[in-house]
């Protein structure tokens, strides 16, 4: 998403806006030698455009490799929200958690889960998708 800044109207401050700007198929690419494309009618990249603006392009998240300790309620996606590996939860009354094939919320995603109180010790694959977990606490890496 490129992030621009727009005057509102009787008002000198700056408030932000965005856009997002997506190549048609078959635009030509950019003269800049980006990669991004020019656009139907020749307008410079995206990068180009940011530039001018004295803006930067974000680039998509890095994958996550390295096992850190998350926490909070809610599905985490393995490789970019989370890294696959073996973790240990804080000990809680009562924990949920769940390893998911898919992050669409359907039972048949379900690869294995636990639900009791205590520590649980789970490890997260790299071919699984997500990872769910409620009321556990911090999830540590273990080893």
């Amino acid at each position: 998403m490129l992030m621009g800044l727009a005057m509102a109207s009787g008002n000198d401050s700056p408030r932000t806006s965005s856009a997002v700007v997506a190549p048609s198929a078959g635009d030509p690419p950019a003269a800049d030698g980006s990669g991004a494309s020019a656009g139907s009618a020749g307008a410079p990249s995206v990068s180009a455009a940011a530039g001018a603006a004295g803006l930067t392009v974000a680039t998509p998240t890095a994958k996550v490799t390295k096992a850190a300790p998350f926490d909070g309620d809610g599905i985490f996606v393995v490789g970019s929200e989370i890294a696959p590996g073996r973790y240990r939860s804080a000990s809680s009354e009562a924990c949920y958690w769940a390893r998911l094939s898919a992050a669409d919320g359907s039972v048949d995603a379900i690869i294995a889960n636990g639900i009791d109180g205590g520590s649980h010790t789970v490890t997260i694959e790299s071919s699984d998708k997500a990872f769910e977990t409620m009321g556990c606490g911090t999830w540590s890496p273990v080893g």
